[in-house]
């Protein structure tokens, strides 16, 4: 299940996980390597977090539903 969450979609464009959890789970490979955290993991506020993540968000859903 968790291979299939984490493929992309045709039909959306985007993974079950992106789209439900607004980020890509990580892999047990990412913790032997080791944190890899992108742009938009950091912020300099709680605040900014949340905003950044709900903006990401509202954008993965607007492309999902033009391709659906």
């Amino acid at each position: 299940m968790a291979a299939y969450r984490a493929a992309k979609h045709e039909s959306t464009g985007y993974s079950p996980n992106r789209i439900v959890l607004g980020h890509e789970n990580r892999a047990p490979l990412d913790l032997v390597i080791g944190d890899v955290l992108t742009e938009e993991d950091r912020s300099e506020s709680y605040d900014g977090y949340v905003y950044g993540k709900l903006q990401r968000m509202n954008e993965c859903y607007t492309i999902a539903r033009e391709h659906l």
